[in-house]
């Protein structure tokens, strides 16, 4: 079988505040975009590193689709609009686990677009999940501030993923509050494989998101055991569609190297330098584009 990836990388990706870190031709004057950063001081994190839940005292890191945009924006990807689930549909969803995992799904999206002078998208993408935070009771945990700028600011892609993450921030915390344990374990899966499909469009023909795909196995894990402790109706057809991915994945030779991150306190900045290296044949990435895709569809349809 002929091996497409054979990718060693050093892990270096900066963690920024959200604002700091996402930037792409979109801009608009210097006085203006400083005013956009001074009014939306969203420092969270976790928006670009990863997604964190606690359950049953145990804590599981997801990546977050964020990461992901970056690297499309670093490498120049085009815009491709038919990777995206179509804004519009989110009137089709109306049980609260496809409203939970399409809300994920569309917070990728927005991550993705974010990238892109499409603005009119934009905003159609960020009103559907706007639509289903409200149907989920978190839109009203939401400052209307937050709202009204990104209304303001939204052709600076770094305001945009500030008050996207803001968003999901509020809507977090809201359903840890209420132990909505359910909910947002399944708006983290919705996200994930969002984020999987859509690098997964462009990963053959770069390195660095072929790695991405490859370094997947603990995200797969944490998923499943996080769907196997809440009581859901979608978790009988997620689970064994996350075995079946799981079981792909394990084909894969892999290796991990740690290194310790060296923070950057003056920059804010830490890098992460451990390194992987992961060998992939054509047949196993197409067996994860199929199985990634087989769930989207179940999530999405």
């Amino acid at each position: 079988m002929k091996v497409i990836g054979s990718i060693s990388t050093r892990m270096t990706i900066a963690f920024f505040s959200v604002a700091a870190l996402v930037g792409c031709a979109e801009e608009k004057s210097g006085d203006e975009h400083q005013e956009a950063q001074e009014e939306i001081q969203v420092q969270n994190d976790n928006a670009v590193a990863s997604n964190m839940m606690k359950l049953d005292g145990e804590i599981f890191s997801i990546p977050s689709p964020v990461q992901t945009a970056i690297l499309f924006r670093k490498m120049k990807v085009p815009y491709q609009d038919e990777l995206l689930n179509a804004p519009d549909e989110r009137e089709k969803y109306t049980t609260r686990s496809a409203k939970a995992l399409n809300l994920g799904v569309y917070g990728a999206d927005l991550a993705y677009l974010s990238n892109y002078n499409n603005n009119q998208q934009k905003i159609l993408y960020f009103k559907a999940i706007e639509s289903l935070s409200n149907d989920l009771n978190i839109r009203n945990q939401v400052d209307q501030a937050v709202l009204d700028k990104f209304a303001k600011y939204v052709d600076i892609p770094d305001s945009l993923h500030a008050v996207n993450a803001e968003l999901f921030s509020a809507g977090d915390r809201y359903l840890k509050e209420n132990k909505e344990d359910a909910t947002a374990t399944l708006i983290l899966a919705g996200g994930w494989i969002e984020g999987m499909h859509i690098a997964l469009s462009a990963a053959k023909a770069n390195p660095a998101l072929m790695s991405r795909v490859g370094e997947q196995q603990s995200a797969i894990n944490s998923i499943l055991a996080l769907l196997e402790r809440i009581e859901d109706p979608m978790k009988d057809t997620l689970i064994p569609q996350f075995e079946a991915l799981k079981e792909v994945y394990s084909d894969l030779e892999m290796t991990y190297t740690f290194v310790k991150p060296i923070t950057d306190t003056k920059e804010k900045v830490t890098y992460l330098n451990s390194k992987s290296e992961v060998k992939m044949t054509e047949e196993q990435f197409a067996a994860i584009q199929n199985t990634i895709q087989e769930i989207r569809t179940t999530i999405i349809q």
